[in-house]
C-alpha cells in the first residue's frame, strides 16, 4: 500500500456534480488529503497544467469537455499521473474506451462505500511510485549499457590502432595475413588462416577467396569502397568455413595499383569477428527482450487489477442476467433485452481472457498432444470461419513429434490467425488474385546459428504451425507492431487489437517463439515454433458419464469482498439446495468459525481479496476443519495456487466471471470428489 504522507498528496476533482464533489472533498480530506476542484473539464484542465496534482479524478459525463477527452490530455501531457474515471452509466464500452485511452481506474457512481474510493487512490499512488522507481532504473541501466559501450568502442579504436601498426607482420596469433589477387586468387596467406577456417594454407593457398564468401558480391563491395577510400579500409563479410559454418570476418586491407593505376592486389589482414558479433546479437536481443518484458509487464500489472474487479462485475451482470432468461416467460418482449444483456457480458469477458492470455496471466492445462489431430478436429469450423469463396489448404508432416498444450490454446491460435488470414484477403481488391490460406505442420531442429539470428527461439526440437495467405501483406513498420496489443489496422469498430496479441502471449507462455514474414502486396506467413517433447500421446478412453446431479444439501462457506458477487453466488448455491453461510473477507471468516463451531463441507472463497488471501483463509481453516474442501474462485490468476500458470494438482478452482451452471457444476464436482476420496 502507498505509504507516502497523505497530506502531501495533491488531488484534483473534476465534476459537474456539485454534490459528488463536495462529498469526494470532504471525505478525503479527512484523510488529509489536499484538493483542488474543478466544476468542469476545460476548468480541470487549467487547474492540472497550472497546479501539477499527484492524481485525477474525473467524472465520465460533461458538457464541452467530457471525461475522456481530459483523459486523452493528461496521457499525453503526463502520462506518469494517475487518472481515475467516475462514470454514473455502468455502460461497459464507456469502461473498455476509458482504459484503452489509459484510464488507471474506473469507478461507478454512487460510490455508496467511500472506502473503495481511498483504496483506489492507494493503489493508484502506489503504482505511480512504482512506475517512477522503475524509470529511475531503467535511466541507471541506460547509463550502465552507455559506460559499457564507450569501453566497448574505445577498446575496438585501441585493437585497430594495433592492427594498423602491426599490419604487417605475416604471423598473428589473432589475425591471418592475406594478399589477394583483384579475381579473388589468395596469393599468399598465414598459416593462421586454419584456426579460423579450419583450411590449412596449403588447402586454401591459390583458390578463389570469394568463393567461400557467403555473400557474392563481396568481392565487387569490397574493391570499390578500396577504389573511393584511399589508405587502409576496413570491412566486414562472411564467410563459410571448411565444416560448412558461417563466420563473421573483418578484413582491414590496403589496395595497391601497377604502373598504370590498375589494381593489382590487395592486402591485409583477415579476423574471425563472429564473438563480437554474437556478444552484439546478444546485447540486441536482450535489450528487445528487456523492453518486450517491461511492455508486457506494465499490460500485466494493469490487466490483473482490472480483471478482478472486472471480472468481478460481470460474474454479477452475467449471473443475474442468466437467471432472469430461466424465469421469464418466453413470449415476453423482455427476452430480447435480458439476452443483448448475457451476449455483451459474455463478449467483455471473452475480452478480458484475450488480456490475460497476452500478459500471460491466463491459467492453462496442457497435456502431450499431437497437433496434427487437433487441427483435424478444428478443420470443419475453420472453413467455417473463412467462407466458401477461399481456398483452405491443410499439409500435415506424418509422424511429426508430440508437443505439450492446452488444446483450448491452440483453438485459440488457429481462430486469431485464421480469422486475421481471412479479413487480408478480403481486403484485398484485385478480382482476379487467389484467395487461398495454407495450414501446415512441420518438424525442425533449431540449431544455434538459428537462435542467433532468431531472438526470442530455444535449440532443440520444434514442431512448426505455420499459417499462410495470399492476401494484402503488410509493410515493414505493421511487421515490427503486429504483436502489440490494441494495435490494429481495422476499422474503428472491426478489431480489438488484441487477436495476433493473444497468439504471442500463448506462444511465450509455452516457451515457444513465433515470426512473421510478410511483403506488401504478396500475403504473410506466420510460423508458430512450438518445443516437441518426447512423451506419448494418451490416448482418451474415458468413457462418457451421465452428467451428474448438480443439486445438493450440504452447508458451504462462501467468502467474498464483493458485496454484489457474494449476494449473487449465496442466492445461486441456496436455489440448487445448499446451506450457505456468508463472510465478507478471512477475518469474519475465521471469527465466524471460532464463535460458532459449524459442520462445514465447502470453504467457498475469493482468491484476492484484502488483509488475507484465499489461501491463507484455506490453510487456517484446514486447521480447524481438517475434512473441509476448499473452492478458489478469481477472476485472474495468482502465484499462491499456480506454477507458471499451470493449476497445482489437487485444487479446485473455478474462473470468474462464471455462469449459474458452471458454479453448481464444479461445487457439486468438488464435495463428489470428498466423497469418491473417502
Amino acid at each position: 500500500m502507498y505509504e507516502e504522507n497523505s497530506n502531501s498528496v495533491v488531488v484534483l476533482v473534476i465534476d459537474d456534480e456539485n454534490s459528488v464533489r463536495q462529498s469526494t472533498k470532504n471525505y478525503l480530506e479527512d484523510l488529509s488529503y489536499n484538493i483542488l476542484e474543478a466544476d468542469d473539464g476545460k476548468k480541470g484542465l487549467e487547474i492540472f497544467e497550472r497546479e501539477k496534482p499527484d492524481i485525477v479524478l474525473v467524472d465520465l459525463r460533461m458538457p464541452q469537455v467530457d471525461g475522456l477527452d481530459v483523459l486523452s490530455h493528461i496521457v499525453k501531457s503526463s502520462p506518469e499521473t494517475p487518472v481515475i474515471i467516475l462514470s454514473g452509466t455502468g455502460v461497459i464500452g464507456d469502461a473498455v474506451e476509458a482504459l484503452r485511452r489509459g484510464a488507471w481506474n474506473y469507478l461507478l457512481k454512487p460510490i455508496e462505500d467511500l472506502s473503495v474510493l481511498q483504496m483506489a487512490i492507494e493503489k493508484a499512488l502506489e503504482r505511480a511510485r512504482l512506475i517512477q522507481e522503475n524509470r529511475i532504473y531503467q535511466l541507471h541501466l541506460e547509463e550502465e549499457v552507455n559506460r559499457r559501450t564507450r569501453e566497448l568502442e574505445e577498446t575496438t579504436q585501441y585493437l585497430r590502432e594495433s592492427e594498423e601498426k602491426y599490419r604487417s607482420i605475416f604471423e598473428n596469433l589473432q589475425d591471418v595475413y592475406c594478399e589477394i589477387s583483384p579475381d579473388g586468387t589468395i596469393d599468399e596467406i598465414s598459416p593462421s588462416i586454419e584456426s579460423i577456417s579450419h583450411y590449412t594454407r596449403e588447402e586454401i593457398l591459390y583458390s578463389n577467396l570469394w568463393n567461400i564468401c557467403t555473400d557474392k558480391e563481396t568481392a565487387e563491395v569490397l574493391t570499390k569502397k578500396l577504389k573511393k577510400q584511399s589508405g587502409v579500409t576496413d570491412y566486414e563479410f562472411g564467410l563459410t568455413d571448411k565444416d560448412g559454418r558461417i563466420l563473421f570476418c573483418s578484413i582491414t586491407a590496403r589496395l595497391h595499383v601497377d604502373s598504370n593505376g590498375n589494381p593489382s592486389k590487395i592486402v591485409g589482414t583477415i579476423r574471425d569477428i563472429s564473438e563480437r558479433k554474437h556478444s552484439e546479437e546478444e546485447k540486441r536481443r536482450l535489450t528487445e527482450q528487456l523492453h518486450q518484458v517491461q511492455k508486457i509487464e506494465a499490460i500485466g500489472s494493469l490487466t490483473g487489477g482490472i480483471a478482478h474487479d472486472f471480472n468481478n462485475i460481470l460474474t454479477v451482470i452475467n449471473g443475474h442476467a442468466e437467471i432472469a432468461l430461466k424465469r421469464i416467460e418466453k413470449n415476453q418482449p423482455m427476452i430480447k433485452d435480458i439476452n443483448a444483456i448475457l451476449q455483451a457480458g459474455r463478449r467483455a469477458a471473452n475480452l478480458t481472457r484475450q488480456l490475460l492470455a497476452f500478459s500471460r496471466k491466463q491459467i492453462f492445462k496442457p497435456k502431450v498432444i499431437d497437433i496434427n489431430d487437433v487441427i483435424k478436429e478444428l478443420e470443419q469450423m475453420l472453413r467455417r470461419l473463412i467462407g466458401e469463396d477461399i481456398r483452405m489448404d491443410v499439409h500435415f508432416c506424418p509422424g511429426i513429434p508430440s508437443i505439450k498444450a492446452d488444446p483450448t490454446q491452440i483453438e485459440q491460435i488457429l481462430i486469431n490467425l485464421i480469422v486475421n488470414a481471412r479479413d487480408a484477403i478480403v481486403e484485398d481488391t484485385n478480382p482476379s488474385a487467389e484467395k487461398i490460406i495454407a495450414i501446415q505442420t512441420e518438424q525442425v531442429l533449431l540449431d544455434n546459428t538459428f537462435v542467433m539470428e532468431h531472438p526470442g527461439s530455444n535449440p532443440g526440437i520444434h514442431t512448426i504451425l505455420s499459417v499462410t495467405d495470399t492476401g494484402i501483406g503488410m509493410d515493414a513498420e505493421t511487421q515490427k507492431r503486429v504483436f502489440e496489443p490494441f494495435f490494429t489496422t481495422k476499422e474503428k469498430g472491426k478489431g480489438t487489437g488484441l487477436g495476433m496479441s493473444t497468439v504471442y502471449g500463448i506462444v511465450k507462455q509455452n516457451n515457444g517463439s513465433i515470426y512473421v514474414y510478410s511483403e506488401t502486396g504478396h500475403g504473410t506467413t506466420f510460423k508458430i515454433y512450438w518445443p516437441s517433447t518426447e512423451e506419448s500421446v494418451i490416448p482418451d478412453i474415458t468413457e462418457k458419464q451421465p452428467a451428474p446431479e448438480i443439486t445438493g444439501t450440504e452447508t458451504i462457506l462462501l467468502v467474498e469482498d464483493d458485496d454484489s458477487v457474494r449476494f449473487f453466488t449465496a442466492e445461486t448455491l441456496r436455489n440448487f439446495g445448499y446451506k450457505v453461510f456468508e463472510a465478507s473477507n478471512g477475518k469474519k471468516a475465521l471469527d465466524f468459525f471460532e464463535n460458532n463451531k459449524p459442520h462445514i463441507d465447502l470453504l467457498l472463497t475469493d482468491l484476492v481479496m484484502p488483509e488475507m488471501n484465499g489461501m491463507d483463509l484455506a490453510e487456517r481453516v484446514k486447521k480447524i476443519a481438517p475434512r473441509t474442501l476448499t473452492l478458489y474462485a478469481s477472476g485472474y490468476t495468482d502465484s499462491h495456487i499456480i506454477h507458471r500458470y499451470e493449476l497445482d494438482e489437487n485444487i479446485q478452482f473455478i474462473q470468474k466471471p462464471f455462469s449459474v451452471q458452471a458454479l453448481a457444476s464444479k461445487v457439486r464436482d468438488t464435495l463428489d470428489k470428498k466423497v469418491q476420496h473417502g
